[in-house]
């Protein structure tokens, strides 16, 4: 990344640490009940466009977001 000689493992750390910071933010959506990130619907929010606001619709955008 730096031209240093530990490429594998400076990926497999940006790596890990992208994951953490992805689950960082669909879980602060989730907490916070927003929908928009960007100007883009949050990954819990797709089932409740799809399904309706109904509580099941919302309930399943959530466990889909958290199983994620």
């Amino acid at each position: 990344m730096c031209g240093g000689e530990h490429d594998k493992e400076v990926m497999r750390f940006s790596t890990a640490a992208e994951l953490v910071h992805t689950m960082a933010l669909i879980h602060d959506d989730i907490i916070d009940k927003g929908e928009l990130r960007h100007n883009k619907l949050c990954f819990h929010a797709f089932a409740k466009q799809i399904y309706g606001n109904e509580a099941p619709a919302a309930h399943l955008g959530s466990a889909q977001a958290i199983l994620a």
